[in-house]
């Protein structure tokens, strides 16, 4: 789609199903969102379906890479506009160790994001490329 100054009209779609959480952790590991050319806002699917970025550690599974992002805080409601929200990540490897987990959700920080809630219940996402000192960021 073209561009807009609207991002609740002018998004990019993404729904790869390797990106749900849903799914087994073994899934993939092969995915590195560094390497994605971002350009504007998306709004997500899965499957098909409205989906949203997790508000919560992602532990346990890679969302197709080796570190799951999410973010820092709660999304937006409609009258709040377009808000920043960081994004942190956690190594799905962490489940060799189950107590490595407890202490260590949020052990990256990467670059924060836009995000807009739209009429509809759905959000879009501003995205940007993650940290590049992130080993393999979905």
């Amino acid at each position: 789609p073209t561009p807009s100054s609207e991002p609740c009209s002018g998004y990019n779609v993404l729904d790869d199903d390797w990106r749900d959480l849903r799914k087994n952790f073994y899934h993939s590991y092969y995915h590195d969102d560094r390497y994605v050319e971002w350009n504007g806002w998306y709004r997500l699917y899965l499957n098909g379906e409205n989906a949203q970025l997790s508000e919560w550690c992602t532990s346990f599974t890679g969302c197709g890479g080796d570190v799951g992002l999410y973010l820092n805080g709660s999304h937006p409601k409609p009258e709040d506009g377009v808000v920043t929200r960081e994004v942190l990540g956690t190594s799905s490897w962490a489940w060799y160790w189950w107590w490595w987990n407890a202490r260590h959700c949020g052990a990256y920080e990467s670059t924060s994001i836009e995000i807009k809630a739209c009429p509809g219940d759905y959000y879009v996402y501003k995205l940007v490329k993650p940290d590049m000192s992130i080993p393999t960021p979905a």
